[in-house]
């Protein structure tokens, strides 16, 4: 997992993707490319729905979440 300051940095330096809000992303997800999906919700706007299937998230993953903001 990244930490506050990893994130911070992706949140200041990705790409950001120009879409509606009415966009929506499925996605699905286990516990070995959490990272890779914190850093989908870093591409995409906040007010763009993102649904993710749990395929095997841990309990500290689904704690922290996706739209964790610093």
């Amino acid at each position: 997992m990244f930490t506050d300051t990893e994130l911070k940095y992706l949140q200041k330096h990705i790409s950001k993707f120009n879409l509606c809000s009415s966009s929506c992303f499925i996605t699905g997800a286990d516990l070995h490319v959490f990272e890779g999906l914190q850093i989908l919700r870093f591409c995409i706007p906040f007010d763009v729905n993102l649904l993710c299937y749990d395929f095997g998230l841990t309990l500290e993953q689904k704690k922290i979440g996706v739209r964790k903001t610093i």
